[in-house]
């Protein structure tokens, strides 16, 4: 009785063998990631959580301001000049000095009068017999400015600035607090630069 021989065992794989063969499936692997629409998906999620991660970061720690700096606000016009709009006549330096008064003399309840700094290029509103709550306004063609008297008689309103040649107007509106004594209404009159100043 005759016997077959035992086959002949197949030697294990050489080590370029299994490395190819690993190459091969990790480039199937890569292949089969670079196509899956799910692994997009995620990929692309993956990068805005870090992009947004970023901007919120740089909200946070104040560099937004640095990357995009704001722009400058503009810079303060000096007195005399347009900025002498809305100041004070006493607290800018020299626009009092040479200040000049017009005043209307007849039916004049509350003594209301203008001031006019040629050196400063303003005018003001004053009264001087007025009530606590009495308003005192000035207006020109490019601004306007008002006050109300908190104790004694006298208030002043902020400058308007105007030019070599101008027209303002000024008024004396009284209270309409029970409490006040005077009967007078509502005050005003117009000057210009060619008024009787002195």
């Amino acid at each position: 009785m005759s016997s077959e021989p035992d086959p002949t065992p197949t030697p294990p794989p050489g080590w370029f063998s299994r490395l190819r063969s690993g190459a091969a499936r990790r480039i199937g692997r890569g292949w089969r990631f670079a196509w899956h629409p799910a692994s997009h998906a995620t990929a692309t999620l993956s990068i805005l959580t870090v992009v947004l991660g970023s901007f919120t970061t740089a909200l946070a720690t104040g560099l937004w301001g640095e990357i995009f700096p704001p722009d400058s606000p503009p810079a303060a016009q000096p007195c005399p000049g347009k900025g002498c709009e809305g100041k004070s006549p006493k607290e800018t330096g020299g626009c009092t000095a040479d200040a000049v008064t017009y005043q209307r003399e007849e039916n004049n309840p509350a003594t209301l009068h203008f001031r006019y700094s040629r050196r400063c290029g303003a005018v003001w509103a004053r009264i001087t017999t007025g009530e606590v709550g009495d308003e005192v306004n000035v207006s020109s063609a490019d601004g306007a400015q008002s006050a109300v008297v908190e104790s004694d008689h006298d208030q002043f309103t902020p400058m308007v600035v105007v030019g070599k040649t101008f027209e303002v107007r000024a008024c004396a509106v009284p209270t309409l607090a029970q409490s006040r004594k005077g009967t007078w209404k509502k005050y005003c009159f117009t000057a210009t630069d060619e008024a009787p100043w002195s």
